[in-house]
């Protein structure tokens, strides 16, 4: 870091290296291990027999089959949406509506 600030310095005398702020790095929440959060949405999906399902009722299926409680909801949601906004990405499930509406099933 001695090296940062002299070269910092360097290019501009009058910068005063202690007032940059820390980077921070954001909390991660491990609620699921790798890749499985996708399965338990994808097994959510076929559970639902080829009917569309609602993104809460999604997460609902995830809180059961994880064991986690209904206080892990707000944690869950949108880790919930995100994934299922990749999945579409890699066309192995379809959005059907938008916003509050919105319904996902299988491809």
């Amino acid at each position: 870091m001695g090296h940062v600030d002299a070269t910092l310095r360097l290019l501009d005398p009058s910068v005063n290296t202690k007032e940059i702020p820390n980077k921070r790095y954001p909390k991660r929440v491990r609620l699921f291990r790798q890749g499985e959060l996708g399965r338990l949405i994808l097994g959510a999906l076929r559970d639902g027999n080829d009917q569309p399902v609602t993104t809460a009722a999604v997460v609902t299926a995830i809180l059961k089959a994880g064991g986690h409680g209904e206080a892990a909801r707000t944690a869950l949601a949108p880790r919930v949406r995100s994934n299922l906004a990749y999945l579409e990405r890699r066309q192995l499930v379809t959005k059907l509506g938008d916003r509050a509406s919105a319904c996902w099933q299988l491809c």
